[in-house]
């Protein structure tokens, strides 16, 4: 009887064990996933960014608000003169998430005399305003003004 006993808790024991290591890599699935998600709402963003601007950019002149979504974990979309690309993404504690590079950019006058411009991101949107104004060559971007 002893020797049935023990047979049946290795069978047992070693399912526990297999069952752990099933449940461990659905959730490192599950965050890599989640990840893969975020990377791919941030490169979305940074295109659309980009589409946006340049289809300003071929025009004469133009003023448009525009919306758009980002993860969670970004607080902030700052655009500087940086080496790896004008446009940044930041989180809450400003460490930077990723940088990008938009095109025709009127980022002289966007800065004045600042090393970068930030704008908050509020419930996962981020409104600015895109502006080319008749005669000039690159688009500035703005914070919406607040008429109440």
């Amino acid at each position: 009887m002893k020797r049935g006993q023990t047979k049946l808790s290795f069978g047992m024991i070693f399912s526990i064990i297999l069952i752990i290591i099933f449940i461990s890599f659905a959730f490192y699935a599950i965050k890599h996933f989640l990840s893969l998600q975020e990377k791919i709402q941030l490169e979305k963003f940074a295109d659309n960014i980009n589409d946006d601007v340049d289809e300003l950019w071929k025009s004469t002149q133009g003023s448009q608000t525009v919306t758009y979504s980002l993860p969670s974990k970004v607080k902030q979309v700052c655009f500087a003169n940086d080496a790896y690309g004008n446009l940044l993404l930041k989180d809450k504690k400003g460490i930077p998430l990723g940088s990008w590079q938009i095109d025709h950019l009127n980022l002289d006058e966007m800065l004045g005399n600042r090393r970068q411009i930030c704008f908050e991101v509020a419930g996962g949107k981020l409104e600015i305003v895109l502006e080319k104004n008749y005669g000039q060559t690159l688009v500035t971007i703005k914070a919406p003004s607040k008429n109440n």
